[in-house]
């Protein structure tokens, strides 16, 4: 039998276990519930539990944090006064010693644990310094005041987005660069809670919770989260422009790719063709991949490369029509960072055609005013309508049918007017002034919509800009501030089809215009020309009035060692396209799908033999980015960068320059001729439409020059570093020491509401590059690799066999050795 004393003591070491697992169960549970609303950040779970709790609506998940952590504390009260308690009881100084040793040690503990968070050192005893931020870095983000928060988007779409479907090896870049940026944040963490990063997963089912959460006082975070076009890692801030001013936000997008580029031609073929993942770290020589991570932290705030773009016609522009309009250029461009900002050159819609120099608000509002001129006008013509049929309906209803027989004596012919058809002819005039009226109120509201969008204009101000008329200072005052101005000209389309094609002349500018031009590129501003063919059917016709054939525009781009064929290049693809025109097929030719351009090419190639250029090795930045993006794929699937109907671009060094890199951006593929007339011709003979076709001619007037007739590879894209001519300034005159200039033989790559990722990349690429903003590009670097032991077959089979065999003999021997030992004793 127990005793008292016994069944109490029993009951309290129950009490004392039972009050231990409730304590150590409320703070695990309370830790997991925190682990699982924000794994990244603990210190962010307990704020959104605490604000949940806060909120009007009822939440499990935070009461159950709640109450568990509530136990857990009751438990540390309960076991301290179970502690004091027990020593008090025993009345000895051993007891009174052993709780002062206990409390201390906790106090010790507790204040290494709360030091150790403001109080620590790191050690990186990584061969590479892979944790350490480089000296440089660090002293740049020491300055730096303004909280950013790091947002890491995971879209899970493909890597880079070249290729349709991801494979292991886009997941596994996705999944380490996640990693790299958590790494990369630790090491940022060192300056401060200056940095915080949420993690946003698509496929998680917390992602709206933590998107609201995120974006709930940030609308243009939200809406560039939601716009992503592949994984991408966000920076964003608020900051007052000025010191008394409300805070904006302000933030900048980088993807994956500008971290860390996949190499997969590299990744598939390492190891013997048995694969490992190698990653490029964007960053330049000795920083490494923080570098850009960084830079895009401190260039926060810094103002935007502002992208003029001059085109003839507000269709042309980035805010145009889907078929015409660049809307997917302006998408990319304000995407990464840019400013774009749209200039209308001509009238096309008035007759004749007339040289401006607008805005697209000033283009708009002219737009507009005429509209309101052609409604006003129909709608005055209703009214008329609409009161003459109210006197017609009027009269056939009061007045008796003699008067009306007499009145229309002359229609009737003699013919006698019936009550019956007084009133069919009464229910006719009814019925065409509900109709008028009907029209009438549809084009009121159209009005009402064009008065509405009108007066979101700055009228007074557009009104004043459109009275100057000095063509020339008006194109340098809206040039003054842009950084960059690109100039497309698309012309030929399809010349199968004759679908969009666009004349070369309808581009054409004014002296004035082309001077304004001039004047951007002498403050060593950079331009970059899209130009198309020049090609036209021969029963076009003479150049309509108003508009210019030769405007001097690839004159003034000839002065910086730009030169241009006058021919059309053609694929060998096309000629079934032709034939298909030929049999009468309605859909002939736009199906063609042209061979895509090469970034390789051998020394000399895309010129007549005796044409050769001496350019240097290097390839030009823009092109090795190019071919960084091909690797981006498998090895047997090319970059599919194809331009049709594009025109060969050369380019011949000015005197005295100095070329750095191989100017050529890409070639034709060789299976593809220049064609001085690449439309389909009506024989006289016959009557038949004869193809264009490559038939080599020796009495080619142009041979032995670069318009010669002959088989590509042809270049349709180069850029350079060029000086500028001395013609061109006075004896005063600033002389800037060079200018950036790129061209391309086409322009319809562009055209579309959206870009294909690798039109995009060479979009950017290039207004990066003319910018001086050769950070930005992609480049080659020394590879990341998961290490990997190489080990040869024979290797391999030793290693196994050895593990197999080897091993189990090394313990089978030793425990022989520990019988032995033991029987000896």
């Amino acid at each position: 039998m127990k005793t008292q004393v016994e069944k109490k003591t029993g009951l309290f070491t129950r009490f004392h276990a039972l009050v231990r697992l409730v304590g150590l169960t409320g703070f695990l549970l309370g830790f997991a519930i925190l682990i699982l609303a924000n794994p990244a950040d603990i210190g962010s779970s307990a704020k959104i539990v605490l604000s949940q709790l806060r909120g009007a609506g009822f939440s499990i998940v935070p009461f159950l944090a709640l109450v568990a952590f509530l136990l857990g504390i009751a438990a540390i009260g309960i076991e301290v006064f179970i502690g004091l308690s027990f020593a008090a009881g025993r009345k000895s100084a051993m007891g009174i010693g052993a709780t002062a040793q206990i409390a201390l040690a906790i106090s010790l503990v507790i204040g290494l644990n709360i030091s150790s968070f403001h109080n620590y050192q790191l050690f990186d005893f990584t061969r590479a310094h892979l944790f350490t931020l480089p000296k440089d870095l660090k002293d740049r983000l020491e300055n730096l005041k303004e909280e950013t928060t790091i947002v890491v988007c995971q879209l899970h779409k493909t890597y880079g987005n070249f290729t349709e479907k991801p494979d292991r090896y886009d997941y596994a870049a996705e999944r380490l660069v996640v990693g790299k940026v958590k790494d990369l944040v630790d090491q940022l963490r060192e300056f401060g809670p200056r940095f915080k990063v949420v993690v946003l997963d698509v496929e998680e089912e917390s992602y709206e919770q933590k998107l609201n959460q995120l974006t709930q006082d940030a609308p243009d975070l939200r809406k560039a989260i939601e716009s992503a076009p592949e994984n991408s890692i966000f920076f964003w801030a608020k900051k007052a422009p000025l010191a008394s001013s409300t805070p904006v936000e302000i933030l900048q997008r980088m993807s994956f790719n500008e971290f860390y580029r996949l190499d997969k031609t590299s990744s598939q073929l390492a190891n013997e063709g048995r694969g490992n993942l190698v990653l490029l770290p964007q960053g330049s020589e000795g920083l490494g991949a923080a570098e850009p991570f960084v830079r895009r932290i401190l260039s926060l705030d810094a103002p935007k490369p502002r992208v003029a773009i001059a085109v003839v016609d507000e269709w042309l522009t980035s805010k145009g029509t889907d078929s015409f309009g660049l809307a997917g250029l302006r998408k990319s461009l304000e995407s990464q960072g840019f400013e774009v900002r749209d200039l209308i050159l001509r009238k096309l819609r008035q007759r004749p055609s007339s040289s401006v120099a607008y805005t697209f608000d000033e283009s708009k509002l002219d737009r507009l005013d005429q509209r309101l001129r052609n409604l006003n006008l129909n709608l005055e013509r209703f009214d008329k309508g609409t009161e003459s049929l109210g006197k017609m309906v009027n009269q056939w209803k009061n007045t008796p049918v003699p008067e009306l027989e007499k009145a229309y004596a002359e229609l009737l012919r003699g013919a006698r007017l019936s009550e019956d058809a007084r009133k069919a002819q009464v229910e006719y005039f009814e019925s065409e002034l509900r109709n008028i009226q009907e029209a009438r109120d549809r084009f009121k509201k159209q009005k009402d919509e064009v008065v509405k969008e009108r007066n979101l204009l700055d009228v007074d101000s557009l009104v004043e800009q459109q009275r100057m008329t000095d063509l020339e200072a008006k194109m340098n005052i809206l040039l003054a501030d842009c950084d960059l101005l690109v100039v497309p000209r698309p012309t030929l389309h399809d010349v199968i089809t004759d679908d969009r094609n666009l004349p070369f002349w309808l581009h054409g500018l004014e002296k004035a215009q082309i001077n304004a031009m001039q004047n951007f590129v002498k403050k060593g501003k950079p331009v970059f020309a899209l130009l198309g063919p020049v090609s036209e059917p021969s029963d076009q016709g003479p150049v309509p009035p108003g508009f210019i054939a030769n405007d001097g525009f690839e004159e003034m781009l000839g002065k910086l060692g730009f030169k241009f064929g006058k021919q059309t290049v053609l694929f060998d693809e096309e000629v079934e396209g032709f034939g298909e025109q030929m049999a009468g097929l309605l859909t002939g030719g736009t199906s063609v799908k042209v061979p895509p351009l090469l970034l390789n090419w051998n020394e000399g190639a895309g010129r007549p033999p005796a044409l050769k250029p001496n350019y240097p090795d290097k390839s030009h930045p823009i092109r090795e980015s190019l071919r960084l993006a091909a690797r981006s794929q498998s090895p047997d699937k090319p970059l599919e960068l194809r331009l049709r109907h594009p025109r060969p671009v050369y380019f011949e060094s000015p005197k005295g320059m100095q070329l750095l890199y191989n100017p050529d951006l890409f070639q034709t593929s060789q299976d593809s001729w220049n064609e001085g007339q690449p439309f389909p011709e009506m024989q006289p003979n016959s009557g038949e439409r004869k193809a264009p076709a490559y038939n080599p001619d020796d009495k080619d007037p142009n041979k032995g020059t670069l318009d010669a007739r002959r088989r590509g590879p042809f270049p349709v894209g180069a850029a350079a570093e060029v000086p500028l001519p001395d013609e061109w300034f006075g004896k005063e005159e600033k002389h800037p020491p060079s200018v950036r200039v790129a061209v391309v033989g086409e322009s319809w790559f562009l055209v579309g509401p959206d870009l294909s990722p690798v039109k995009e990349r060479l979009a950017l690429d290039v207004c990066n590059w003319l910018l001086g903003r050769d950070d930005f590009l992609p480049r080659p670097a020394t590879p990341w690799k998961f290490p990997r032991v190489e080990l040869t077959t024979e290797s391999q089979d030793l290693w196994l066999w050895g593990c197999q065999l080897g091993l189990p003999g090394v313990f089978a021997y030793l425990g022989f050795v520990v019988l032995i030992l033991r029987r000896m004793r």
